[in-house]
C-alpha cells in the first residue's frame, strides 16, 4: 500500500502559454476551453485564434456571448486566453488554493 499524497505541479503562466502555442501552431485545429465552452480558445477556418466566453441569463435559459476577441498571432492569444482564466478563476489551480486556505 502507498501512503504517499498525490502531488499537483502547477506550471507558471510563462510555461503554460508556450505550450498552448505550440499546440496551436501545430495547425492541425486543436483547441481549449475550461468548463465546456466558458472560456474556449480556438482556430478558426482562416487560421485565426478566438478567445471567447459564454454567460448563463437565467432569464433567457441561454448561453450568451459575453466577448470575442480574434488574434492572428498564437501568442498573443494564448495570452489573453490565460489573462481571463486568471481573471475569472477557472480551473483547479484556484480551487487547491482555497481548499489549501480553508483546511
Amino acid at each position: 500500500m502507498n501512503d504517499s499524497k498525490e502531488v499537483l505541479i502547477f506550471h507558471d503562466d510563462a510555461k503554460i502559454a508556450q505550450a498552448i502555442v505550440t499546440l496551436l501552431q501545430s495547425n492541425v485545429g486543436y483547441g481549449i476551453e475550461f468548463f465546456g465552452f466558458t472560456l474556449p480558445l480556438r482556430h478558426l477556418d482562416n487560421l485565426d485564434f478566438a478567445v471567447s466566453r459564454k454567460k448563463y441569463d437565467p432569464e433567457t435559459q441561454r448561453d450568451d456571448l459575453d466577448f470575442e476577441k480574434i488574434f492572428t498571432d498564437g501568442k498573443e492569444a494564448a495570452d489573453f486566453f490565460l489573462r481571463k482564466r486568471r481573471e475569472y478563476e477557472l480551473r483547479f489551480d484556484f480551487e487547491a488554493e482555497y481548499l489549501s486556505e480553508t483546511n
